[in-house]
C-alpha cells in the first residue's frame, strides 16, 4: 500500500476499477494484520503457486517426455513441493557438487603430474646437449601457455583470471550468468590444466572456487527448489554459490574448515548463517571425496594431510620466540603489498598504455609467450635454476620447505634429505643465498604471470612465497642464535609454516589462511604463533593496500560495492539519496499499451520496472520485472489473439462463424455468443463463404491431420511467398509454434529478442523452455491461419500493439524496497550490503521521484556524484539491477514516431 501523504486525488469510477485489482486505497489510515489472518494468507498463496508450478512444469515437459517420464517427473515435482522434499533437494544439491569438484580437483591434478613428469622425462633424453635442453625447456613452458592462451579465448574469455573476484561480486547480488555457462566451465578446466602444466609459477585455488560455482548453477538447473519465481534471483545465487567457494578451496587444499571459513572472508560482505552449515557439509563431501580418489587410483596410501609434515611437537617452540613470529608478520605483512602492488601496476601498465594495449590485443599471444619465455629461462636447471631449485612446482617447493631439518646446521639423514640439500645448497652451497634468490625471483614470476590472459590462481604462490621468505628467516635465525633461544632449538620449518599462513593472509587480507595450513599439513603444534603472525601482517597489509581480490575487482570495473566508507572521500552523513538519485524515469501506468511494454524491453536493460498510476501524478503502484513483461508481450501475439481478430474481421463482412470457433476464443463469454456470433455453421461451409468472398485479404480454412501430407508443396510455396502460418492443437495453448513464425518481414522480430533478453535475466531453464517449444506437430482437427495480405498482418500487430496492457496476467511487486529523498548514504550503504539490493525506489508521499541502483551507490562512496545531473549515460547500465537511461525521451506511439 502506497502512501500518499497529504495528496487529495479524485479519481472517478472508472480509474478506481483500474487500480483496484492492485488493492490500491488513497487514504491515510493504515490497517493491521494479525499472526493468524497472515499465516492463513501465506497458505492460501503458497498453494496458489504450488499449483501453478506443477501445471507449467508439467506444460513444459509434456512435449519431449514419454509416459514413463512424465510419471516419475510428476511424483518428483510433487515430492519436490513438500518441506522433505525441498531438504531432500539440499542434501542431493550439496552432496553432487562436492563429489562433482572433487573429481574434477583429481583430474587436474592427475594430469598435471604427467605434464610435469613429461617435462622431466625430456630433461632426460636431451642430457647429451644443453642447449636442447635449454630449447625444449622453454618451448614446453610456451607451447603449454599457448594452448592455455588460445582454448580460453576461443571457448570463453570470461574464464581469464582467478575467478574469485567474479564469485565475490555475484554473491554480493550482482547476478553475471556469462560467468555461469558450460563454455566457460570447459575454457576453466582446460586453460587451468594448460597452465599448471606448463610449470608456471600460478595456483589452482581461485579458478576452482569459480569451477566449483559454474558447477554449483548448472547442477540447480535441474532442482525445482532452486526455480522459485517469487524467490529474490540475487538471494537464490547467493545460496548456490556460497558452498560453492568452500567446496572449491576444499578440494584443494584438502581442508574442509579453512574453506569454509576462506569462503566466507574472501567472498562475503554478510553471510547468511544458514548457508554455514551448507558450505561444511558440501566441502567435507568434497575433501572426502578428493581424498579418497587419490587412494582409489594408487596416488596415496591412506587419508592424511595433503602436504604431511614432522615438526617437533613436544617443545614446538619457546615462548621467548613470539617476538620473532612477530616480526615474521610485519615482514610478511610488507611481502604481501609487495607482492599486490608488482601485479597490479603490470596490469595498469598494460590497460592504461594505449599503444601497448591495441597491440597485445590484436597479437594476444605475444604477451604470454614472452611471460613463459622469461620465467622459464631463469627456471631452467642447468642454468639459473640451480641456483634457485627452478626444477620445483610450487606444490614441490612447499612440502620441501616444511621439512623439520635446520639445512644451515644439520647433516641429512636419509637419502631423500641428501637430495633435498643438494637442491637447496646449489652450486654456491649456501642455503641462505638460494632460499633467498627462490624467495625474490618467484616472488615477480608469481606476480607477473597471474596477469597473463588464461586461468590462474594467487593463494598457492603466497603460500609458496610465504613459506621461503620463512625458511629464510628462520635458517637465518639458526645462524645467528646457534644455541637456540632459552634454551630452545630453533625449528625453521615452523617459521615457515608461520611465513606461509601470515604471507596468504596479507595478500587475501584473510584469517582463515591459519586453519588451510593446519589442515594442509596436519601441524597444530605452532597455532598460536601463526595466529599472531597473521593478526599481524593482516594489520599491516590492510592499512596500506586492498587485498588482491579487491584490487581486480577496482581493475575491471566489476559492480561490487564497496565494504565500508572512507571519510576521507565523502561524508556518509551529508549526502542523500536526493543527491544521487536517477529521476530520469521511464515507467509503465495503468493506461499504458503493449507498445510501450515493447519499446522498454528493446531500448533499456531494466531489470524491473516501476508501475504508476499516471505520468502526472506519479502515485507509486509496484514494479513489474522484465521476464514477466516479456511474457506478457509474448502472450499478446498468439494463434488465440489472432484468430479472434480475424474472427472479428469476418463477423464485420459475414455473419456465418462457426460456434467452435467462438468458443475457444479468448475474451469471449458465453453469453456473448449469439449476440457476437448469430449463426453457426460448419467448416465446410465456412470454407466455401470465404472463397466466394475474393476481395476480402484474410482466408480461414479448416484441414484435417490426413490432409496435411497433401499440402506440403503448397504450403512450401507459401513459405516463399512470405505467407506465415500458424498450427495449432485447439485443446492446448503450451503446444503452439513460437510467434516468431507469425512474423511479417516488416515486423520488430519480437520473440528473438524477448527470448534473448530473457535469457539474460535469468540462468534457469523454466521460461526459457516455453520458448523453446517449437515443433510444429501434426494433430487432427487442426486449424492452419493464413494470412495472404503482408499489410493483414502488420495491421494485426498494429491492433495488438494498441491494446491496454492487462496486468491481471502478470506478477506485479506491490511492495517494492523503497527509501525517501533524505535517506543518507551512510544507511543505504548498510541496506545494500546487508540485503543484496542491486536497486531501490525513491518515493515521497507515495509518488516515484527517483531509482537508485549499485552504480549510483558506488560513485557516491568513491565521491562522484553531481546531484544536479541525476542521469547518467546508458552504457553503463549495471547488470546487478535496474538502470536508467540518460535519454530524456517520452515513451511514444508507433504513429507519433514516424
Amino acid at each position: 500500500m502506497a502512501d500518499i501523504g497529504d495528496t487529495n486525488v479524485e479519481v472517478d469510477d472508472e480509474y478506481a476499477k483500474k487500480i483496484n485489482f492492485l488493492e490500491y486505497e488513497e487514504t491515510l489510515l493504515y490497517g493491521r494484520h494479525s499472526r493468524h489472518g497472515l499465516g492463513k494468507f501465506a497458505l492460501q498463496e503458497a498453494s496458489k503457486f504450488r499449483q501453478k508450478q506443477r501445471c507449467r512444469a508439467v506444460h513444459v515437459k509434456e512435449t519431449s517426455l514419454t509416459k514413463f517420464q512424465r510419471i516419475v517427473f510428476d511424483k518428483w515435482n510433487r515430492i519436490s513441493q513438500t518441506t522433505l522434499g525441498r531438504s531432500l533437494e539440499d542434501w542431493m544439491f550439496l552432496t553432487i557438487l562436492g563429489v562433482a569438484v572433487a573429481i574434477f580437483s583429481f583430474v587436474i591434478d592427475l594430469v598435471i603430474n604427467r605434464c610435469h613428469i613429461g617435462r622431466s622425462w625430456m630433461l632426460e633424453i636431451l642430457n647429451f646437449s644443453v642447449a636442447l635442453q635449454f630449447v625444449g625447456w622453454v618451448a614446453f613452458y610456451v607451447a603449454f601457455v599457448c594452448v592455455a592462451v588460445g582454448l580460453t579465448h576461443i571457448i570463453a574469455p570470461t574464464a581469464i583470471g582467478s575467478g574469485i573476484p567474479e564469485m565475490k561480486t555475484m554473491i554480493r547480488g550482482v547476478v553475471m550468468p556469462e560467468y555461469l555457462t558450460i563454455r566457460t566451465l570447459i575454457a576453466k578446466v582446460v586453460g587451468l590444466t594448460a597452465s599448471l602444466g606448463s610449470g608456471l609459477p600460478v595456483g589452482k585455488e581461485g579458478p576452482f572456487v569459480h569451477i566449483a560455482g559454474i558447477s554449483a548453477a548448472i547442477i540447480a538447473k535441474f532442482l525445482p527448489s532452486f526455480r522459485s519465481d517469487f524467490e529474490n534471483q540475487e538471494v537464490r545465487m547467493a545460496n548456490i554459490l556460497a558452498p560453492a567457494c568452500a567446496v572449491g578451496v576444499a578440494c584443494t587444499f584438502a581442508a574442509p574448515v579453512g574453506g569454509l571459513l576462506f569462503s566466507i572472508e574472501a567472498t562475503a560482505t554478510y553471510f547468511a548463517v544458514r548457508n554455514y552449515w551448507r558450505g561444511f557439509y558440501a566441502a567435507a563431501i568434497g575433501t572426502i571425496a578428493f581424498r579418497l580418489l587419490a587412494i582409489w587410483f594408487h596416488e596415496e596410501e591412506t587419508l592424511t594431510a595433503l602436504e604431511r609434515t614432522f615438526l617437533p611437537q613436544d617443545v614446538p617452540f619457546h615462548p621467548n620466540e613470539m617476538l620473532m613470529f612477530a616480526l615474521l608478520g610485519i615482514l610478511s605483512g610488507f611481502g604481501g603489498i609487495v607482492f599486490i602492488t608488482i601485479h597490479k601496476r603490470t596490469v595498469l601498465f598494460i590497460r592504461q598504455q594505449m599503444k601497448v594495449k591495441n597491440f597485445l590485443q590484436k597479437n594476444r599471444f605475444i604477451y604470454p609467450s614472452l611471460v613463459a619465455l622469461l620465467v622459464g629461462g631463469f627456471l631452467f636447471p642447468p642454468g639459473v635454476g640451480q641456483f634457485m631449485a627452478g626444477e620445483l612446482t610450487n606444490p614441490e617447493a612447499l612440502k620441501e620447505l616444511f621439512n623439520n631439518l635446520t639445512w644451515s646446521k644439520q647433516s641429512p639423514v636419509t637419502f631423500e634429505d641428501v637430495h633435498l640439500l643438494e637442491r637447496w645448497s646449489g652450486p654456491i652451497h649456501s642455503v641462505i643465498l638460494t632460499t633467498g634468490l627462490f624467495f625474490i625471483m618467484r616472488l615477480w614470476m608469481s606476480a607477473i604471470s597471474t596477469t597473463c590472459p588464461f586461468p590462474s590462481g594467487m593463494i598457492v604462490p603466497a603460500f609458496t612465497l610465504g613459506a621461503a621468505f620463512g625458511r629464510l628467516y628462520g635458517e637465518t635465525l639458526g645462524i645467528l642464535f646457534p644455541n637456540g633461544i632459552s634454551g630452545a632449538q630453533i625449528v625453521p620449518g615452523g617459521y615457515a609454516l608461520v611465513g606461509s599462513a601470515a604471507f596468504a593472509g596479507a595478500v587475501t587480507h584473510t584469517y582463515s589462511t591459519v586453519v588451510i595450513v593446519f589442515e594442509l599439513t596436519g601441524q597444530i603444534g605452532h597455532v598460536l604463533p601463526c595466529v599472531i603472525a597473521v593478526v599481524i601482517s593482516n594489520l599491516v597489509s590492510r592499512s596500506l593496500t586492498p587485498s588482491v581480490y579487491d584490487a581486480i575487482i577496482q581493475i575491471k570495473h566489476l559492480p561490487y560495492l564497496p565494504p565500508s566508507i572512507t571519510s576521507e572521500t565523502v561524508n556518509a552523513h551529508q549526502v542523500f539519496a536526493e543527491d544521487f538519485m536517477v529521476s530520469d524515469l521511464h515507467c509503465l501506468t495503468l493506461e499504458s499499451k503493449y507498445f510501450e511494454v515493447e519499446q522498454i524491453l528493446n531500448n533499456f536493460s531494466f531489470k524491473a520496472v516501476p508501475l504508476v498510476n499516471n505520468r502526472e501524478q506519479m502515485i507509486f503502484l509496484g514494479s513489474v520485472y522484465r521476464q514477466d513483461l516479456s511474457q506478457l508481450l509474448e502472450d499478446q501475439f498468439t494463434t488465440d489473439s489472432k484468430l479472434f481478430y480475424m474472427a472479428k474481421r469476418l463477423h464485420h463482412r459475414s455473419s456465418k462463424i462457426p460456434r467452435a470457433f467462438s468458443n475457444s476464443l479468448p475474451g469471449i463469454e458465453a453469453d456473448d455468443h449469439e449476440s457476437l456470433f448469430p449463426t453457426s455453421v460448419s467448416a465446410k461451409d465456412l470454407e466455401t463463404e470465404a472463397k466466394s468472398q475474393e476481395h476480402l485479404p484474410t482466408q480461414v480454412s479448416f484441414s484435417s491431420a490426413s490432409e496435411v501430407g497433401k499440402q506440403d508443396h503448397e504450403q512450401k510455396l507459401k513459405r516463399q511467398k512470405s505467407k506465415k502460418k500458424f498450427l495449432v492443437k485447439q485443446s492446448s495453448i503450451a503446444e503452439m509454434p513460437s510467434y516468431s513464425s507469425s512474423l511479417s518481414d516488416k515486423s520488430f522480430k519480437r520473440s528473438l529478442s524477448l527470448k534473448e533478453s530473457k535469457q539474460k535475466s535469468d540462468i534457469f531453464p523454466v521460461s526459457k523452455k516455453l520458448f523453446d517449444v517449437r515443433e510444429k506437430v501434426h494433430f487432427q482437427d487442426s486449424v492452419t491461419v493464413e494470412l495472404h495480405d503482408p499489410d493483414e498482418e502488420a495491421e494485426w500487430e498494429e491492433y495488438q500493439l494498441q491494446q491496454p496492457v492487462n496486468y491481471r496476467d502478470c506478477r506485479v511487486d506491490s511492495a517494492p524496497f523503497q527509501i525517501s529523498p533524505r535517506t543518507s548514504l551512510y544507511r543505504i550503504h548498510s541496506l545494500f550490503s546487508l540485503l543484496s539490493l542491486h536497486h531501490t525506489f525513491v518515493t515521497h508521499h507515495g509518488q516515484l521521484v527517483g531509482v537508485i541502483s549499485l552504480t549510483e551507490v558506488r560513485n557516491a562512496i568513491q565521491g562522484e556524484i553531481n546531484p544536479k545531473v541525476p542521469s547518467r549515460n546508458s552504457s553503463n547500465i549495471d547488470q546487478a539491477g535496474m538502470e536508467m537511461s540518460h535519454k530524456n525521451k517520452a515513451v511514444r506511439s508507433p504513429h507519433e514516431t514516424a
